[in-house]
């Protein structure tokens, strides 16, 4: 058995960071003029993760739902405090 996000808490969540992402790409190009004039390899980094993100989240669409896994949101639990010592 494994534990996972469900389908529909996944792609909320990839989506989100495609968001981010794209967002981070934006304000780079008009906070730095030289971004807009060429593309450096920041840019072209951002592209590619936002890309990977994207074949990542249509693959995520495509695929069918696995019955024998345990949603972490069909657990019932409220919060998850993670102690780093």
């Amino acid at each position: 058995m494994s534990l996972s996000f469900s389908k529909k808490t996944a792609i909320k969540i990839l989506s989100a960071v495609i968001c981010a992402v794209l967002m981070f790409s934006i304000c780079s190009k008009y906070a730095v003029p030289s971004y807009a004039e060429e593309e450096t390899s920041a840019v072209q980094s951002q592209t590619d993760i936002r890309s990977r993100l994207q074949e990542r989240l249509e693959k995520l669409v495509e695929s069918p739902v696995k019955d024998n896994t345990v949603a972490f949101e069909e657990l019932g639990v409220d919060k998850l405090i993670i102690d780093e010592a």
